[in-house]
């Protein structure tokens, strides 16, 4: 698999937890709440190491654009739903 597709899982699986998350609240589980803000604490440090690989790759500034415009677009849809 590669850098991109991790990294686009690992965003998935941010949502996924994120989702999950919400769920436990409203059913006042709070031992699920608390094991998916660590799942996703997990996360961070992984999805920041393959974001700074995938950029390394990048070969010309058309596709750093475009890529950084998909993290946008993925880190505003997670706060979104961090929100809720």
């Amino acid at each position: 698999m590669g850098i991109d597709s991790q990294l686009w899982d690992l965003y998935h699986q941010w949502k996924n937890l994120t989702e999950s998350e919400g769920m436990a609240i409203l059913t006042s589980n709070w031992t699920e709440v608390r094991r998916c803000q660590k799942a996703k604490q997990d996360l961070q440090p992984e999805i920041i190491r393959l974001t700074g690989l995938a950029q390394k790759e990048i070969a010309s500034a058309a596709a750093q654009s475009s890529f950084e415009e998909r993290i946008r677009q993925a880190v505003n849809e997670l706060i979104l739903l961090e929100s809720r």
